[in-house]
């Protein structure tokens, strides 16, 4: 996939101006960029042999009436991702952090270099309840899920607490949810003619 960014540093004014090529059309606005200096530029790295990422996905349930028109659902679902992308667009792995305090990189030829792997995972859990009840023409409805999601991604403002070891940052997702209650009631009006 083609990826290009852009970062505009308005304190700099031989950085105001940006140059890409893409299909071998080059473009510029306004003007080339002149050469950079060493240490700003930023690296992508791609793994050589890249792995497909793969996903497995459960569900084990049961349904019983438990009175009249009310019938109560059981789930217990989840799923596995491994391989997942750390990319560009969501947070790479930088090889090259700079120091907190100095601001300095360990390779000071580049300033950034962003391990493009494959090697994210995430694990999801969840005990679903649903019971349903039905009279004449009214349809009411509770659900109830209880679930828990697990990750070694951060998110796009953050960086991993140690880049040589993503499973260092495993912990609970950014969009785990433990506790989500819904409900709903449906009256079904008499077909208009």
């Amino acid at each position: 996939p083609m990826h290009f960014g852009v970062n505009m540093l308005s304190n700099n004014p031989a950085y105001q101006s940006y140059s890409v090529n893409v299909f071998q059309a080059p473009l510029a606005y306004p003007e080339a960029n002149p050469a950079l200096p060493a240490g700003t530029q930023n690296v992508y790295i791609f793994p050589k042999n890249p792995h497909d990422p793969y996903s497995a996905n459960w569900l084990v349930g049961i349904q019983q009436e438990v009175m009249p028109n009310t019938v109560l659902t059981v789930n217990y679902t989840g799923n596995e991702n491994h391989r997942q992308d750390a990319g560009v667009d969501f947070a790479g792995i930088n090889l090259n952090p700079a120091n907190y305090f100095t601001q300095a990189h360990p390779l000071s030829t580049f300033a950034n270099e962003y391990l493009e792997a494959n090697v994210l995972q995430s694990s999801y859990n969840a005990l679903q309840v649903q019971l349903r009840h039905n009279v004449s023409k009214l349809d009411v409805e509770a659900n109830y899920t209880w679930s828990h999601e697990i990750d070694d991604m951060v998110n796009v403002f953050n960086s991993f607490s140690d880049p040589y070891n993503p499973n260092y940052d495993i912990g609970s997702g950014d969009w785990d949810i433990s506790h989500n209650l819904t409900g709903s009631v449906v009256y079904n009006f008499t077909e208009l003619k």
